[in-house]
């Protein structure tokens, strides 16, 4: 007798695993990538976003047909597949009702034979009112080999999507898993297999020493663990299955008819056969077939000719298609080497005789050719001896990988793909961005000033002087005739203008700052405070103005919860890590230019780093300091001349009170984006509270609704964070919840799959009452 709730216990686990597969088939293709200044400033609402942090951002669609649509189906397509999946599990409770696989089997042939009454031309020709049937006579006939997807189609909800996951991934699975019923041991695939596999483990794929492309088992493994080959294999599995048959193939390949009876033989189903087909061929190189062994390649034609009669248009017949460009470029290599050796020409010269290196088309067989050739003509300096060369090219190498991996969608450990960036005029781009990078922008931290020279002003005198704006007093500063003259034009943009050593001449103002006056007018700037590296007497009153602007911002954000030492002790360690991020940054880039004519660059970071250190034992002694206050002490403050820092920052009585549970979500919430979403706009600031007050003070599944509710989760999941996963110790760390975000999981998983334990989905009437009585 089944115990009470069975039924809802089988349907979870089914749904758990559901979502666990479009995790793994998330973490393939959404990557996490890092937001660049450029990209940030394209973003419309980017308040809530940072530049330097990791996002996750949508996918870039191929600009090639075929390209495209293996994307499509790969991700877009594969997910829908999941969701049919779940769905007949979720109404029959099995995969192995040979009944119930008959039914939905008929009813999508039902659809299939309506939809091949379309006619091929109206599918062609339709721009906007494209449905299901419509859809699928295009997947059918190859539209879409030919045609570019339109952005709209890469939707998981798209019509597209949602018919190819249905009608063609789903249709293939039911029907393989009504061949696997059918055949002498319906339930056990791998007893099925075990006579015509090998049973090696994977590290036997993974080790280099067995298999040399190591680019072709990772594909083929991510393919049948998360892509549409999951739908009839596991990855080791096909893996030993495709080992032993291509073994068989490369045994008996002379005799071609043989190897076709023996492949048509093997106790597999229809997909299963056209599945290992492919593979057998793309582990060769790929279809149209082409081998230099006439014999086997008659053999791989007739492998090639069974694996296309297959009657549907299949994922595999996308994903075993040949890299032509890569095959044309061995083919030209190949004759440029062999005309090289007999000839003792250079292999270079061959290929320039071959017209392969206009337009910066050269090839190059690996990356220290290229580099070499870099430094030949000119495009990198000359080194002072071989050693100094080595490391360069060694560390260009590195940085040139990254920019492609950054800029170009090379992917991490695609050695192959690699080889098709080894062009001149590409690295042309690369060195032109190292140089910007390193000369304009040298480091991603703002604070930092690669002045070149040093100051002529006493730095004893920590006055300065304050002139009028004159042509007369411009060039008594040092300013230049062709400055002055700018400067004064009338179309000149700037309201500004300083020489490198900090004299600062405002229109704005019609004076000439100079010294530590000029300096403070620099770096001490109302809206924007800098850290003041060439006048290091100003470290204290750096410090003043930092922590001033850090407390008032605290004590309004926090009101009569803030704490003023708690607070201090944050700002002092918070400027602690900066410190050592950016020694740490300095040291870095004197590595990288140790070796190279930035001389003048390398004096000024170790100059920094010298002062850097010096401000970091001043914190260091604060933090000593403060840690020994009394409970009540007020923090004292030097007077800041800043006019949005009011004179009351430095209260007569602090009340220490730390900040209530509530309080303390706010800030979380507020730091998160909770103010950009739609729902919260049109809230005033006192309902903003009051609602995350009634977030905080309720229990874990109303909150969690109601984040829902808001699209807070969605929200967060797309801005600042890579994974569910990561998301659910988030939101648990917030609400104290477990430590391994399972509650905060279950919960939000009910509100698509509602079961007994995790209750979110019972509250979605109460959170969207309670938001309308908020408006």
């Amino acid at each position: 007798m089944k115990m009470p709730g069975y039924n809802d216990k089988k349907r979870n686990e089914a749904f758990m695993d559901y979502h666990d597969k479009r995790e793994a088939l998330n973490g393939k293709f959404l990557k996490p990538t890092v937001l660049t200044q450029e990209d940030y400033d394209l973003i419309p609402d980017n308040s809530s976003f940072k530049v330097g942090k990791e996002y996750v951002s949508n996918l870039k669609i191929p600009t090639e047909p075929e390209a495209a649509f293996k994307l499509f189906v790969d991700y877009y397509a594969t997910l829908n597949l999941y969701t049919q999946q779940n769905l007949f599990f979720d109404t029959y409770l099995t995969f192995e009702n040979k009944t119930a696989i008959k039914e939905e089997i008929a009813a999508i042939e039902a659809f299939i034979n309506e939809a091949d009454k379309v006619s091929y031309k109206e599918a062609c020709t339709e721009r906007y009112n494209i449905d299901d049937f419509t859809e699928y006579k295009r997947f059918s006939e190859g539209f879409y080999n030919l045609h570019l997807m339109s952005e709209e189609k890469f939707n998981e909800g798209s019509v597209a999507a949602r018919v190819y996951g249905k009608y063609v991934l789903f249709y293939e699975y039911l029907k393989n898993q009504l061949d696997e019923l059918a055949s002498p041991n319906p339930t056990n695939l791998i007893s099925k297999l075990k006579d015509i596999s090998f049973e090696y483990d994977m590290d036997f794929y993974t080790n280099k020493e067995n298999i040399r492309n190591q680019n072709l088992v990772i594909e083929t493994v991510k393919y049948f663990e998360c892509g549409a080959g999951s739908r009839a294999f596991k990855p080791l599995d096909f893996l030993n299955l495709l080992k032993k048959q291509q073994a068989y193939v490369n045994f008996n390949y002379v005799t071609p008819l043989a190897v076709i009876e023996h492949l048509k033989g093997l106790l597999l189903s229809p997909l299963e056969k056209h599945i290992l087909y492919g593979l057998i061929i793309k582990w060769t190189g790929g279809y149209p077939v082409n081998n230099l062994d006439e014999q086997y390649n008659q053999t791989m034609k007739a492998i090639q000719k069974e694996f296309l009669a297959y009657p549907e248009s299949t994922p595999e017949k996308i994903f075993c298609k040949a890299n032509e460009a890569q095959r044309d470029r061995f083919d030209i290599l190949g004759i440029a080497f062999t005309t090289s050796i007999n000839s003792n020409i250079d292999v270079e010269e061959v290929l320039a005789g071959m017209g392969y290196m206009d337009q910066g088309e050269k090839i190059f067989y690996n990356f220290n050719a290229l580099f070499d050739n870099a430094v030949k003509t000119g495009m990198i300096n000359s080194f002072e001896n071989k050693n100094a060369l080595i490391i360069a090219q060694s560390d260009h190498h590195h940085k040139y990988k990254k920019w492609l991996k950054k800029f170009k969608g090379l992917e991490y450990g695609d050695e192959d793909a690699f080889e098709a960036f080894l062009k001149m005029d590409l690295f042309a781009e690369f060195l032109k961005y190292q140089n910007e990078l390193s000369l304009v922008e040298p480091t991603p931290y703002e604070q930092v000033n690669f002045s070149t020279t040093d100051s002529n002003y006493d730095v004893n005198d920590l006055n300065g002087t304050i002139d009028e704006l004159t042509e007369g007093n411009l060039k008594k500063h040092g300013f230049d005739e062709e400055d002055i003259k700018h400067f004064f034009d009338p179309n000149y943009p700037n309201h500004e203008h300083r020489n490198n050593d900090i004299v600062l001449a405002s229109k704005i103002d019609g004076k000439i700052y100079s010294g530590f006056k000029g300096a403070r007018k620099f770096y001490f700037r109302e809206n924007n405070i800098q850290f003041p590296y060439k006048f290091p007497k100003l470290i204290d009153e750096y410090y003043s103005l930092m922590l001033a602007k850090h407390l008032h911002k605290k004590e309004t954000l926090l009101g009569s919860n803030y704490h003023q030492i708690s607070e201090t002790e944050i700002f002092i360690n918070k400027q602690i890590s900066w410190v050592n991020k950016e020694i740490e940054a300095h040291h870095a880039l004197i590595k990288t230019y140790k070796f190279s004519w930035h001389n003048i660059f390398i004096r000024n970071l170790e100059n920094q780093i010298e002062i850097l250190e010096s401000y970091l034992g001043l914190l260091n002694r604060k933090i000593i300091t403060y840690n020994k206050l009394p409970e009540n002490f007020i923090v004292p403050l030097i007077p800041t001349p800043l006019a949005d820092i009011p004179n009351s920052i430095v209260a007569e009585n602090t009340v220490n009170i730390l900040p209530s549970k509530t309080e303390l979500l706010k800030i979380e919430f507020k730091q998160y984006g909770f103010l950009n979403l739609e729902k919260v706009k049109v809230l005033s600031p006192d309902r903003v509270d009051e609602l995350i007050g009634k977030i905080s003070e309720s229990d874990l599944p109303y909150k969690i609704a109601m984040m829902d509710y808001l699209g807070f989760m969605n929200y967060l999941l797309k801005a600042h964070f890579s994974t569910f996963k990561k998301l659910e110790l988030k939101i648990s760390n917030w609400f104290k919840s477990d430590t391994d975000g399972r509650a905060v999981r279950g919960n939000r998983l009910a509100l698509v799959k509602p079961c007994k334990r995790y209750t979110a989905h019972l509250h979605k009437q109460s959170v969207e009452r309670d938001y309308q009585e908020l408006k």
